[in-house]
């Protein structure tokens, strides 16, 4: 799917899926969740990761 002039303008990839008939599901969860759109976000992440119980998981 190429990028849709939405998407670019108001910078959320989801308005793609949107744009074309595509269905977007949102699950509310009760623990956190971070964002990763950075190097420095993506360093601390991989910080936390490191002592997930659940790390082994997604190895």
């Amino acid at each position: 799917m190429a990028e849709t002039a939405l998407e670019r303008s108001e910078s959320i990839d989801m308005l793609r899926i949107v744009e074309n008939d595509g269905v977007v599901r949102m699950v509310e969860i009760d623990t956190v969740s971070y964002s990763v759109d950075t190097e420095s976000r993506r360093l601390f992440v991989e910080s936390i990761m490191e002592n997930d119980d659940l790390r082994h998981l997604y190895d």
